[in-house]
């Protein structure tokens, strides 16, 4: 596996260790440096820029932050024997920091990591790079069953409020992991569990309780498992509660129609919502719409 820095977290890196005399002198970084003052003198731009990329690649080498980068990827034997490539870029936020898996027609995939500068010199990389790095585990792991198809990927992305839930579960398993092999993922229960609050609120407290149990505590749940809970959540909820959203409408309700009346409207909604059965219920209101829709009117007669 090859490791790559591209120039600009390099430069971005050696820019923060300019700023801060503490960070420089514990990666050993001089901004007098002699060999790097002669570079200047080089009068050809390009060959200028070229040695001093050369430069900067060999200061980060000799720096041990590339074997720091190197050291996370190998915790993940199956990642670091499988890809043909790591290279590492400059994130500009801390939104931006992901690693992303590339495959060709041939070869074997490459992976791109983002990361932002300040964290190589301050040697705080570490738990984003391993909380990525499971995720591409996860990818290349024919266990958990994550699809290749592009055009599955493309129903991935289509809808947003699907995806942000896709990814609150799987951030909440990959760090549930973790924390058995790296004890400061432990912290990140508290986060982990309120994110899954907020986003499956709906599903009432002790559903969501089991769920994070289920996905904190357990082992690899596979990609089925967590897309059928990201589209589909609602067999994991008991009987509609006041304040869930219905089923319908997907706007919050504390009053849901009678039992007897849903039996009544069966089939109307079920021409309209063919997924939907009584069991899940329907809001009030959704269901005087369709009371309203089924009634007979009398004929007009028109003067």
């Amino acid at each position: 596996m090859i490791v790559a820095v591209d120039q600009d977290l390099v430069e971005a890196v050696l820019f923060r260790l300019g700023r801060d005399p503490c960070l420089a002198a514990a990666t050993g970084y001089r901004e007098d440096d002699p060999e790097r003052e002669a570079l200047y003198q080089i009068a050809d731009p390009g060959a200028r820029n070229e040695a001093f990329g050369t430069y900067f690649a060999h200061w980060f080498h000799q720096a041990g932050l590339e074997g720091a980068l190197r050291s996370a990827l190998d915790e993940f034997p199956l990642l670091a024997g499988t890809i043909a490539r790591a290279t590492f870029c400059r994130a500009r936020s801390a939104r931006d920091e992901v690693g992303e898996l590339f495959r060709g027609a041939e070869g074997p995939p490459r992976a791109v990591f983002a990361l932002l500068p300040e964290r190589l010199p301050e040697r705080t990389h570490v738990p984003i790079l391993r909380h990525e790095c499971q995720h591409l585990h996860d990818i290349l792991d024919p266990a958990f069953g994550y699809p290749l198809d592009p055009a599955v990927l493309r129903q991935l992305e289509a809808d947003p409020l699907f995806r942000m839930r896709y990814r609150v579960l799987w951030d909440l398993c990959v760090d549930g992991r973790l924390s058995r092999r790296f004890p400061e993922f432990a912290k990140r229960l508290p986060f982990r569990n309120r994110e899954l609050e907020n986003s499956f609120g709906f599903l009432g407290s002790p559903v969501i309780e089991e769920l994070f149990k289920e996905l904190w505590y357990g082992e690899q749940p596979g990609h089925a498992r967590l897309w059928k809970l990201a589209t589909d959540p609602r067999h994991e909820r008991g009987p509609a509660l006041p304040g869930m959203p219905c089923p319908l409408c997907r706007f919050p309700t504390f009053s849901w129609a009678e039992p007897a009346r849903i039996d009544a409207l069966r089939d109307a909604v079920v021409r309209d919502f063919p997924a939907w059965t009584p069991a899940e219920s329907l809001c009030a209101r959704c269901a005087e719409i369709y009371a309203a829709r089924n009634m007979r009117l009398p004929p007009t007669i028109v003067v």
